[in-house]
């Protein structure tokens, strides 16, 4: 007779495989390791706090879903949720204007946890055209956009980005401070 186990809530793929199996406890695993995160990104798309809870909400339910039915990621989920995020202020920005951009610097904060897109009034702090953002970013090396893209908006943690890339942790802190430099001045290029 073998000794009774605790699973181990840790990674990504395990915790979806439990949810295919009906785990409710896997559910709740995913549901603390990356509410935090949806929320933010949410946050930078929409104008207050509750609607920022509504979109999380919803794609955590949507993307839990589609696990339970056999489809969606078999790992990486905070990337298939952010897409899940993205589509539905999307979508949302069609019906309502509760969907706006935030300013280059606040999303660029949002690795550190700085970035506030509120104000006391619920409105957004600064509005960046979509165009200009993607423009900017779409004129980046592709190691930059990489680098930036794993970071910020999937959350990766630094030293896992250094190993995808091949350098040196501290090859990637001086990588990544050129990609935010770079893309701080082709943002600014687009002002003039």
């Amino acid at each position: 007779m073998s000794a009774s186990r605790t699973p181990n809530y840790s990674s990504d793929s395990f915790l979806i495989t439990a949810c295919r199996n009906g785990d409710r406890n896997a559910q709740e695993a995913l549901f603390r390791k990356h509410y935090s995160a949806a929320l933010h990104l949410a946050g930078c798309y929409t104008r207050s706090q509750q609607d920022a809870e509504d979109i999380a909400s919803e794609a955590f339910y949507n993307v839990l879903n589609i696990i339970a039915q056999g489809a969606g990621p078999l790992e990486h989920f905070r990337a298939y949720l952010f897409t899940a995020i993205r589509n539905l202020c999307a979508k949302n920005s069609s019906t309502s204007s509760r969907v706006v951009v935030v300013e280059l610097e606040a999303i660029l904060e949002l690795e550190n946890g700085r970035s506030d897109p509120w104000t006391d009034d619920g409105a957004a702090q600064h509005v960046l055209a979509d165009e200009m953002l993607r423009g900017a970013f779409e004129n980046l090396p592709r190691r930059w956009q990489l680098a930036l893209w794993h970071v910020i908006v999937l959350g990766t943690p630094r030293s896992d980005v250094a190993e995808i890339l091949h350098i040196s942790p501290n090859a990637f802190a001086a990588l990544y401070g050129r990609a935010k430099r770079g893309l701080r001045e082709q943002a600014a290029g687009y002002h003039r």
